[in-house]
């Protein structure tokens, strides 16, 4: 039962490609990889579920899990971010003649515009700055939970599925120190009980750029969501929180998109928050 709860995890490693087509256009997708915990409650049709799960618990019933984020930069002004989340996990247990069989699946995404404020240099020769955005979008939840019971040969199944959409807004800064060093502060804060009671999102990544064209990072992101639909029987209700670092690798790879001109590595990469 408790796999129920149970959603985000991993890839190990990560790849970034970035593009621009001109100087006044750019860019970016990278897979990504976030090693995550989970904690929290659900409840679906009168069954009720709590717990939590280290992200070495939950490897152990993942059967998939995929990431991606996206960003379009439009003259160093304003853009398109987002990012994706799926993971499926599953598990089975058999007691006597009872035979359990649970699958969970989770979808988060985020899709938001941003605009670019500006930027304060933090030294008198510039070469330290930060850059300030702001965003608004929305963020898409999807669950769907399925436990199949066979009992003496008899079949019961007991399933949900939720899928909602909540407004979000929030900032982002990007801190230069060095020609290494960087680093990335994101917050998020929606669903203002229009779907989702509340959700939000932090992120703090740090990135180094070891050679030309590649950057290593590392980050750590938390999210949560509280959240009641329905009524009665159908009512699907709970909260969960997610935390986990996540890292990767950047690069740029010119045999696959050969027809565009490929430059350095975006400042505020990847978009997680």
């Amino acid at each position: 039962m408790a796999l129920l709860l149970l959603i985000v995890c991993q890839l190990a490693g990560a790849t970034s490609i970035y593009a621009q087509t001109n100087q006044n256009w750019k860019f970016s997708i990278a897979p990504y990889a976030w090693l995550s915990s989970i904690s929290g409650k659900v409840s679906a049709k009168g069954y009720s579920a709590k717990g939590s799960q280290s992200f070495t618990d939950l490897t152990g019933h993942l059967n998939f899990a995929g990431m991606l984020a996206v960003e379009i930069m439009a003259y160093d002004t304003a853009g398109f971010t987002g990012n994706i989340n799926v993971a499926m996990l599953g598990d089975r247990s058999t007691r006597g003649h009872v035979e359990l069989d649970g699958k969970s699946t989770m979808i988060l995404s985020d899709a938001a515009l941003f605009y670019r404020l500006g930027s304060v240099p933090l030294n008198n020769s510039g070469s330290m700055y930060a850059i300030f955005d702001v965003l608004g979008g929305v963020r898409i939840w999807d669950f769907n939970a399925k436990l199949d019971v066979k009992i003496a040969g008899n079949n019961y199944l007991v399933s949900q599925r939720e899928t909602w959409v909540d407004p979000m807004m929030g900032a982002k800064a990007w801190i230069r120190f060095s020609d290494d060093w960087n680093l990335d502060l994101r917050g998020s804060i929606g669903g203002f009980g229009i779907n989702s009671d509340l959700t939000w999102g932090t992120s703090a990544l740090v990135g180094y750029t070891s050679w030309d064209n590649r950057k290593l990072f590392a980050c750590y992101r938390v999210a949560g969501v509280g959240f009641s639909n329905g009524h009665g029987a159908n009512k699907f209700s709970g909260g969960r929180i997610m935390p986990g670092p996540l890292c990767g690798l950047f690069f740029r790879v010119l045999l696959l998109f050969p027809f565009l001109q490929f430059t350095h590595l975006p400042s505020t990469f990847p978009p997680f928050s």
